[in-house]
């Protein structure tokens, strides 16, 4: 169970387990307290069956079992990307810092996503002076915030410089230490800079140590934590993506075009990341700030754009479409 992939229904679930907890609290300040527990128990069920598989058919697990024993012995079902004699990969240096800055580009549009639209509604929603209430109003409305707000181009260099450089630390002394799939990896590791962040970065920025100052209650150590686990998650993955191509039917010859496609397919899906970014915070400028220029929001959102254009292009790059090359000769 532990090797099993994650479909795309597993994750669409996730996001429902997700949006069920902010659904469960709502209930809870409004007073339904059946509804809350109601919602409190679907996501714990509903955890536990997605990490156990305990309501999936066992006949899959059988006939993937059957079809494990039945193939060559030659075939593996991942391809693993050249490493050095350290254990890091060869090219570690530019794979780290793509990987860091698409997962701090996705970790932002959470950070964002979370800010406008769970934490400043329910801010103004719940009832004045209640303890719920306070939590995200400190959230919505703090030091971090505020200076965000006032020098956001220097907020978000700092942002994924730091991201960027967490990914290096990574790719040079964590990752090949550990072993598993690339988001297990990244996950592991997600929890060093979430540390850091708690008890470096909240007292010098003003937050005292987690955030204690922020009047927040737990909400900026859970919230950071979610952030820091998203960041994570997708860092491994990306980083390692190359693992995710089957060697299965193809050649040497033809690998190296795979990942040279890949390659040039990740590099372009930059550009319409980038325009369809700047686009979609153009339109949701409230989100993200409302007093900055255009110009500020559009490159905010570029940023990010292209930071998501990439984690999908690196993906995209490494689809089954790949017969458009021709067959390779014989000698």
């Amino acid at each position: 169970m532990a090797n099993r992939r994650w479909s795309t229904w597993d994750l669409i679930y996730l996001g429902l387990l997700i949006i069920a907890v902010p659904a469960g609290i709502f209930h809870l300040v409004q007073g339904r307290y059946a509804q809350a527990i109601m919602a409190a128990a679907a996501v714990v069920v509903g955890v536990v069956v997605l990490v156990t598989g305990w309501l999936r058919p066992a006949e899959t697990a059988v006939t993937a079992a059957v079809a494990r024993a039945a193939a060559p012995v030659t075939r593996r079902p991942t391809r693993e990307p050249e490493r050095l004699p350290s254990g890091r990969l060869r090219e570690w240096l530019p794979l780290s810092i793509l990987a860091g800055f698409a997962a701090t580009g996705a970790a932002t549009t959470v950070l964002i996503g979370a800010w406008g639209l769970v934490v400043r509604p329910l801010a103004g929603v719940l009832p004045a002076g209640s303890t719920l209430q306070r939590w995200f109003d400190g959230m919505a409305n703090n030091v971090l915030t505020e200076t965000a707000a006032v020098n956001l181009p220097l907020a978000l260099l700092v942002h994924f410089a730091a991201g960027i450089a967490w990914a290096i630390l990574y790719a040079l002394f964590v990752e090949p230490r550990l072993s598993g799939p690339g988001w297990r990896r990244g996950l592991i590791f997600s929890f060093v800079p979430w540390l850091a962040s708690l008890v470096v970065f909240f007292p010098l920025a003003g937050a005292g140590f987690f955030g204690l100052n922020l009047g927040a209650g737990p909400l900026p150590i859970i919230g950071n934590l979610i952030l820091h686990l998203v960041y994570g998650a997708v860092l491994g993955e990306t980083y390692v993506v190359q693992q995710t191509l089957t060697e299965t039917g193809i050649g040497p010859g033809r690998e190296e075009w795979i990942l040279s496609h890949a390659e040039r397919l990740m590099a372009w899906a930059i550009i319409p990341g980038f325009v369809l970014g700047a686009l979609l915070a153009l339109i949701g400028r409230p989100l993200i700030a409302e007093t900055a220029s255009n110009v500020l929001v559009a490159i905010l959102g570029g940023l990010l754009g292209s930071a998501v254009g990439l984690l999908i292009g690196s993906y995209a790059g490494l689809s089954p479409a790949q017969e458009s090359k021709p067959a390779e000769r014989t000698p």
